[in-house]
């Protein structure tokens, strides 16, 4: 996953190429949209050095769909007295989750092809001792006995 550093950046670079309307209006929360784009992880961070329920529940929230935050996030927004302050700390949060969206997909896709070249490599020794190949190894000059 993106680090913390990186959460902050591409926060702050979204946040220069939003229209400046949006920009005004969450101008005045910086605080909250910093806070919000580092999604659930800022509460890893709580007394790291040992499970509790805070850091515990940053790690559940890290891990479900972001439409179940998504759903409980707009019920609470709905009875903020201040919206510019929630609306400015849901934009910083979406960027995070928009930044670890295909990060974790590239992730899951890497993680798919380590698996699947494991299983290649482990069925074509199967079938190089099975019919007696005594293998070969691709080089820069072409392939070369083993």
């Amino acid at each position: 996953m993106p680090t913390t550093y990186t959460h902050y950046a591409y926060g702050q670079d979204v946040f220069k190429k939003l229209p400046e309307q949006i920009q005004k209006s969450i101008e005045p929360y910086m605080d909250y949209y910093n806070i919000g784009v580092h999604g659930p992880d800022i509460l890893f961070y709580y007394h790291s050095y040992h499970k509790n329920n805070v850091n515990q529940y940053g790690i559940k929230v890290h891990h479900e769909p972001a439409r179940e935050f998504f759903k409980r996030a707009f019920k609470v927004f709905q009875v903020q007295k201040n919206k510019r302050a929630a609306c400015a700390y849901l934009a910083g949060f979406m960027t995070h989750f928009i930044l670890d969206s295909p990060v974790s997909f590239f992730r899951f896709l890497l993680s798919l092809c380590k698996k699947a070249d494991k299983r290649n490599r482990n069925q074509s020794y199967r079938n190089r001792n099975r019919l007696g190949f005594s293998g070969f190894t691709k080089s820069r000059r072409g392939f070369r006995s083993l």
